[in-house]
């Protein structure tokens, strides 16, 4: 049996998010009201805020609804409570990819920013 190191880290990987998932699932309350606040859930999974938060992500990417907002963390109630959430992130999503779209687009760069207008005005083409 050939195992090479890049399956046996992806394999123990795939258990901390499982892991991880199965913590969540203990700890992140049902319904809106019941919410649990970042400082406290990372604090009860015993890491800072930014690692509780790329742990959430990790769980999301494997399909896991952790529903999020000004109150904190709690798993939707509803399948359409779900949906909703699903829904305003993507319309988050899109407006991100907008934003940039919008910025590249303009161009606008600040001296130091946008090597070839630099390279233009010592005497180069652009």
């Amino acid at each position: 049996m050939n195992i090479n190191k890049s399956d046996s880290s992806k394999g123990k990987n795939e258990k901390k998010i499982e892991k991880e998932i199965l913590l969540f699932r203990n700890l992140i309350p049902i319904g809106k009201q019941n919410a649990i606040h970042m400082q406290e859930l990372a604090n009860k999974v015993g890491v800072t805020p930014e690692t509780l938060k790329h742990m959430i992500r990790r769980a999301r990417l494997k399909g896991e609804i952790i529903i999020s907002g000004v109150s904190g963390y709690w798993y939707g109630e509803t399948e359409e409570e779900s949906k909703e959430f699903i829904t305003l992130m993507r319309l988050q999503a899109a407006a991100r990819v907008k934003t940039i779209d919008n910025m590249f687009g303009t161009k606008r760069w600040r001296s130091g920013q946008n090597p070839a207008a630099d390279e233009s005005k010592r005497g180069g083409t652009e």
